[in-house]
């Protein structure tokens, strides 16, 4: 996830489709055979749930030198100001991701609910996914959060795309030996970062050092792959079976709880709930970034299990 800064108004030239979803591919096949031809043009999708439904508009911005006029088309402004964004490539192949990757954008908290998504189509490879933000860019405390956020998010997202690549009946195999499933991974992340969700949001303090003094030291840690980490006995996961789709919920529910906790408490200040073993007592800037680095690590536990069970013969 990224911020898009938009430093102006951008006033777009469309209409509405006519039947949401089924229309959108005609509507802008109609709107890029209306306009002077320009490979440089992107394309611009709107969409906004009103109480009539869900209203889905198909525009572009105009050059200085056209003319709107004979193409009757409607004018819309996209609103100046920062955007959260998510970037796809190779978009032709992953249509049916967008509704997901939406669905996480307005899960932020940052996010403006009453903003009408936005899809950047900027050629035929790329595009943009965003959703407009609530918050005021200026103010430093909202940057540290926003960088917080977005980075935490960007480590959701990419451990639910992991998890959600392997197959149903895979989740609960083990790879090879002395390993975890994919299934016990999932567990011991929900049940860590619930962990967390509760020191975030527990008793604080002022803190007298820098609020991001052990981050770059956790994440040198968590992302040495030559590192022996044990986890405790209160985060360890069962030995049972799994349902795939559980745990991606799961995951969901705890994103959606840490993302809160991040942009309504002040990270500076030092939570007193738990002494974590080998750093002590965190900030609150901290433990989010201990809960992202410690995902990081078990993404790249999930990839090797997926390669090793993939590498098992049928």
């Amino acid at each position: 996830m990224e911020i898009y800064k938009l430093d102006q108004n951008l006033t777009l030239y469309g209409f509405p489709v006519e039947t949401f979803p089924n229309h959108i591919e005609a509507a802008f096949d109609k709107l890029i055979s209306m306009l002077p031809v320009d490979p440089s043009r992107p394309y611009y999708g709107i969409s906004q749930c009103t109480p009539a439904g869900m209203v889905y508009v198909a525009a572009a911005p105009l050059q200085p030198q056209d003319n709107p006029e004979p193409y009757g088309l409607n004018k819309y402004l996209m609103e100046q100001g920062d955007y959260l964004a998510i970037r796809v490539s190779e978009w032709r192949t992953k249509t049916h991701t967008i509704k997901s990757i939406f669905e996480n954008l307005v899960a932020d908290p940052r996010c403006d609910t009453n903003k009408p998504c936005v899809e950047i189509y900027l050629n035929d490879d790329e595009m943009l996914c965003l959703v407009k933000t609530k918050f005021n860019p200026e103010s430093s405390a909202h940057a540290v959060a926003q960088e917080a956020i977005s980075t935490f998010n960007e480590t959701a997202l990419t451990l639910q795309q992991q998890f959600a690549a392997f197959e149903d009946d895979v989740i609960n195999q083990v790879p090879f030996t002395s390993s975890w499933t994919a299934g016990q991974v999932a567990e011991h992340l929900i049940i860590s970062n619930m962990g967390f969700v509760e020191i975030l949001t527990g008793p604080a303090t002022e803190t007298n050092r820098p609020p991001d003094e052990l981050i770059n030291r956790m994440k040198a840690d968590f992302l040495n792959v030559n590192l022996k980490i044990e986890a405790a006995d209160s985060v360890w996961p069962q030995n049972r079976v799994f349902q795939k789709e559980e745990l991606l919920q799961s995951f969901q529910e705890v994103q959606q709880l840490i993302s809160k906790a991040i942009v309504s408490l002040d990270l500076s200040k030092t939570c007193l709930a738990f002494k974590i073993p080998v750093y002590g007592y965190l900030t609150r800037l901290e433990a989010v970034y201990f809960v992202i680095y410690h995902t990081q690590r078990h993404i790249n536990q999930l990839k090797k299990i997926h390669w090793a069970l993939a590498k098992e013969p049928v």
